[in-house]
């Protein structure tokens, strides 16, 4: 089979098109067909860099799988957790878990302990894999979630072992980003030392057989995402479901790698779904993937950009509207790129102008969720469709709804939901949330759209509280949880609001118990709690919130109050908690 089947027309929910069965079977058909060719490149601020063919890729990958179930002995199904940036390690962790009929579970490397041990609790996870930078924080999520294997990763592994040397030496001892690992562990090595003897032992129809028992319906990834109530929700997406995302995902993109080298600079994370698509068609094509793990500041791509000239770039609004102030990257990329993707937010005009002035070309734009994969995109056309995120795609169905479920006529604005094969499953162990979201099949994707009569769509509003920070993830509900938990405070509202440079940044209003509280005091403990991006950049301290009759506080008062005043004399901001170009929720 050389490709995945193109899409079938939409049609109920629970049918698929793609020519494989199971993602462990897609992997065996693709990583053996383009051993020879590079697939993966970690590439290092100081130009610095490491290699993996598809085929490594395989081996090594084998080598995971059989270490899962033969050293560890994990049972089918059992979830393992990797927490790490965009490195070598992550793929050939990720891909090994599932050839061993384990599901993996992604932990945001930005996370606090706190939310490190809530994931790891909720996921049930068995096994972890985690960067040695991030290791100080072990014992406290441990000491929360009990004793389960730990496996550590380092931005070295996969590099030669003089280089790997000077950058362990460097990291450890120079700028001191890696701590002494604080807690018994297996160093990677160990682990593909040990499972590649399995591998050997055991054969290629005996790792393959790891996933003899699976099926399409059953569980292959379970990423995490806020909620609306601000509690992590692992969102189940099956082998079916994935692989109808991925059929989608070639159908929309895959004609400009028919006449182009498809070299793809990958920040997008893959702690994120978006980035584990396209880390899968990057694999089915044998295209070769950059992969940068600090994208903070740009300049940390300007050695990957300059040496392996990307042609495929997708990205956040925030991230293209950053690289135009870089006459680098400009320099460097203006004759190689050709496919960029926006996702996460809608794309500012102003970003899309002058790209197309710079480069030539439009940024595309795409629409998705970690619970149903893309679900649209801008056509490949070479003009300016901004203020639209395009058509919905075949194999899905699509509504717009009103408050009472009702089909809305086209300009009138409505609730998007969808139907297909790549929607989710439900969310991880949590049947209430996953009734309100998946109803009667349909995805209610709380996004308000206006769709025009030749079906193009365009989102006007969302009906979830959600801030985008960056293309992150940041649900009121979870800072006014922690800021409520200060003593010092009575209650709390947490809006988005505007921000130049990140899209949206969360503003805080806050009503005290305690006269002498201060903004600075509030920071601090919001900075001990959750990551830097959901710390709000701005703190107001009010007499009292706005409130409707039944006592529900009001936050489209608060937000055009805002809007009236401005920033604030009582407000703070801290320019160092901007999460910069960082890409986090994309849209696919």
């Amino acid at each position: 089979m050389d490709a995945l089947q193109r899409p079938q027309q939409a049609g109920p929910a629970g049918t698929s098109a793609p020519g494989y069965r199971t993602i462990p079977e897609f992997f065996r058909t693709c990583l053996p067909r383009h051993a020879a060719k590079v697939g993966l490149t970690c590439a290092l601020p100081n130009g610095m860099t490491a290699s993996l063919t598809w085929g490594d890729l395989d081996r090594w990958s084998d080598a995971v799988a059989a270490w899962l179930r033969e050293e560890l002995k994990l049972p089918p199904g059992s979830m393992v957790a990797i927490q790490a940036p965009n490195s070598l390690a992550f793929p050939v962790v990720c891909i090994g878990v599932m050839k061993a009929g384990l599901v993996p579970t992604a932990v945001n490397p930005l996370y606090t302990e706190r939310e490190m041990a809530s994931q790891l609790s909720a996921s049930g996870a068995r096994a972890l894999f985690v960067l040695d930078a991030l290791a100080g924080k072990l014992p406290g999520v441990l000491a929360k979630t009990g004793a389960m294997p730990v496996v550590r990763l380092s931005v070295s592994d996969f590099f030669p072992p003089a280089k790997a040397a000077l950058i362990n030496l460097v990291a450890r001892h120079v700028k001191r980003l890696v701590p002494a690992f604080p807690v018994p562990h297996i160093p990677l090595r160990q682990v593909l030392t040990a499972g590649e003897a399995h591998a050997r032992r055991l054969g290629r129809k005996g790792i393959a057989a790891y996933a003899d028992g699976i099926g399409p319906d059953d569980m292959v990834t379970c990423w995490f995402t806020g909620g609306t109530t601000g509690r992590s929700k692992g969102v189940v997406t099956t082998h079916r479901g994935l692989l109808a995302s991925l059929t989608q995902i070639q159908g929309t993109l895959n004609g400009p790698w028919t006449d182009a080298p498809m070299r793809t600079l990958l920040i997008l994370p893959f702690y994120h779904i978006f980035g584990i698509g396209m880390l899968l068609q990057a694999a089915d094509l044998g295209g070769h993937v950059i992969l940068i793990p600090n994208p903070r500041p740009l300049t940390n791509l300007k050695a990957a950009v300059e040496t392996f000239r990307p042609t495929y770039l997708p990205g956040v609004p925030t991230l293209f509207a950053n690289l135009l102030n870089e006459p680098w990257f400009v320099a460097a990329a203006k004759d190689s790129l050709k496919l960029c993707l926006s996702g996460a937010a809608p794309l500012a005009p102003a970003t899309q102008k002058r790209w197309m002035e710079t480069f030539g070309q439009p940024i595309y734009e795409l629409y998705g969720m970690t619970e149903c994969g893309l679900a649209s995109c801008t056509p490949l056309d070479g003009r300016d469709h901004t203020g639209t995120i395009g058509r919905i795609l075949p194999s899905l169905e699509s509504r717009i709804v009103d408050l009472q479920g009702g089909d809305v006529p086209d300009g009138e604005p409505g609730e998007l939901i969808l139907r297909g094969p790549q929607v989710m499953q439900g969310y991880w162990q949590q049947p209430a949330e996953t009734a309100g979201a998946l109803r009667d099949g349909w995805l209610h994707t709380g996004d308000v759209v206006v769709r025009d009569p030749d079906g193009t769509l365009r989102i006007v509003d969302r009906r979830k509280d959600m801030i985008l920070v960056s293309g992150f993830n940041v649900y009121p509900s979870e800072i006014e949880a922690v800021i409520t938990e200060h003593p010092g405070v009575t209650e709390c509202a947490a809006i988005g609001i505007p921000d130049g440079q990140t899209g949206e940044t969360v503003k805080v209003f806050v009503v005290a118990r305690d006269p002498a509280l201060t903004v600075d005091a509030l920071r601090r403990h919001c900075r001990e709690t959750l990551t830097g991006y959901k710390v709000p950049k701005q703190i107001e301290i009010v007499p009292e919130l706005p409130k409707s009759p039944v006592g529900k506080i009001l936050k489209r008062e608060l937000r055009l109050r805002d809007q009236e005043t401005g920033s604030p004399a009582g407000s703070a901001s801290s320019g160092s908690d901007r999460p910069g170009s960082d890409p986090g929720r994309s849209a696919a």
